[in-house]
């Protein structure tokens, strides 16, 4: 929805600064209350954001031959298979604010003026246009109201599975360092096998 009201190139730099300002209430902070709200409030929709709805959207209205290789390469999870051996060893020299104030730069500073570069789709097209929907068609909903989906079961079954892969794909990544401690091997190599993962 928010997708189709507003330019992506806003919703993309409001991502980056909600981003770059987590990571560093996360270096400034210890509380719990601070990570949650740094985690569920400004990171969490960011990423969402960012890395979930924007991109393809962009693809869908760049694209029309080719939309799932172009997904696909936009969805490449390469800061995630780099960022656990990097994040470790900046952790282990220099603790992890130092890490916190990395990923903050990270955000303000890249993609923040990646985000301005973003052209929401191509010249002389409506957004409307670029996805091809018709006059008719709600522009909130990209074709399809909430309720149509959420009375579908074929939805849920996929839903279902989908969320049960990424939640357990996400638990794995979240913990497989310290679970690989607890195995006996090194942090380092608890972060090597969470980046092999990743690539893999």
């Amino acid at each position: 929805v928010l997708a189709a009201r507003f330019s992506l190139r806003s919703l993309m730099a409001g991502s980056a600064l909600a981003a770059a300002l987590a990571w560093l209430l996360l270096a400034f902070s210890t509380s719990f209350v601070a990570y949650i709200v740094a985690y569920g409030l400004l990171l969490g929709p960011a990423m969402s954001l960012a890395g979930v709805v924007i991109p393809p959207t962009l693809v869908t209205r760049w694209f029309n031959r080719n939309r799932g290789l172009a997904i696909g390469i936009v969805h490449l999870p390469v800061i995630v298979t780099i960022l656990p051996v990097g994040g470790n060893w900046v952790i282990e020299h220099y603790g992890v604010e130092t890490l916190f104030f990395a990923l903050a730069a990270l955000s303000g500073l890249v993609l923040l003026p990646a985000a301005l570069l973003v052209v929401d789709h191509p010249p002389g097209e409506t957004a409307r246009q670029a996805m091809q929907l018709p006059d008719d068609t709600p522009a909130h909903s990209g074709g399809l109201g909430v309720g149509q989906p959420l009375r579908n079961p074929y939805f849920w079954g996929l839903a279902l599975a989908v969320s049960s892969m990424n939640t357990s794909v996400t638990l794995l990544g979240v913990h497989l360092v310290s679970m690989a401690e607890t195995w006996g091997f090194s942090r380092d190599n608890g972060a090597l096998l969470a980046s092999t993962i990743s690539f893999c």
